[in-house]
């Protein structure tokens, strides 16, 4: 959902489906979406409101932090940690 800081007025709604857990700005300058039950990442242009792509993320995609030119992408049950570059 895109909304407009000012006036709280929502200016796009993208449903991407599974169970989206976590977002944060990439290295690449796109949103980064956790899907947990799909075991993604999406990768989408905030002013176009659009995916660009998606990518598998390991078992249970779920936490994403930016590190430098990386974004490390943690499972739902804990047991891996994965580093991805653009």
């Amino acid at each position: 959902m895109k909304v407009d800081g000012a006036t709280g007025t929502m200016l796009a709604r993208l449903h991407l489906g599974g169970t989206p857990s976590e977002a944060a700005d990439g290295p690449d300058g796109l949103v980064w979406v956790t899907d947990k039950e799909r075991s993604l990442v999406y990768r989408i242009y905030g002013r176009r409101a659009s995916v660009t792509d998606s990518f598998p993320a390991g078992p249970g995609a779920y936490s994403l932090a930016r590190s430098g030119d990386a974004m490390w992408v943690t499972s739902f049950a804990g047991s891996d940690v994965r580093s991805f570059v653009p």
